[in-house]
């Protein structure tokens, strides 16, 4: 079941885009505390790069989740894909101020958990496993 609420963006600053990457069309949401969301390509999400959102079920272009403004930065939409390109240091650099804000009121405990100690523990470019 999805939280109505923790979808709500920070503020009315919060804005949304979608952008085509090698692994498909991605929507980032920023606000101004950071990246709020970046929702990947998954077959669940099969018709994201047509506009359909299981929030929205709008289709003709992709459309902002509920309470987000369609808008665009530049700058992160550079690093978002320099990082999905590969080009490592180039999105370091880019993303490096940037901090992704998840509100952890929004997730529960145990991935809550998961994310704080990777944000903490794992630095760029290295991969860890768990299970």
């Amino acid at each position: 079941m999805i939280d109505r609420q923790a979808l709500e963006p920070l503020s009315a600053q919060a804005i949304w885009w979608s952008q085509q990457t090698r692994f498909g069309a991605i929507g980032v949401a920023l606000g101004p505390k950071g990246i709020e969301r970046i929702t990947l390509p998954t077959d669940s999400y099969g018709s994201f790069e047509r506009g359909e959102t299981s929030e929205t079920g709008l289709t003709g272009g992709p459309q902002p989740p509920v309470g987000y403004s369609l808008g665009r930065d530049d700058r992160v939409a550079a690093a978002i894909q320099a990082w999905c390109d590969g080009d490592a240091s180039e999105a370091q650099a880019a993303l490096a101020e940037l901090t992704p804000y998840l509100p952890s009121s929004s997730l529960p405990g145990f991935y809550s958990e998961v994310l704080e100690t990777l944000a903490r523990e794992v630095q760029w470019g290295e991969v860890v496993t768990y299970g």
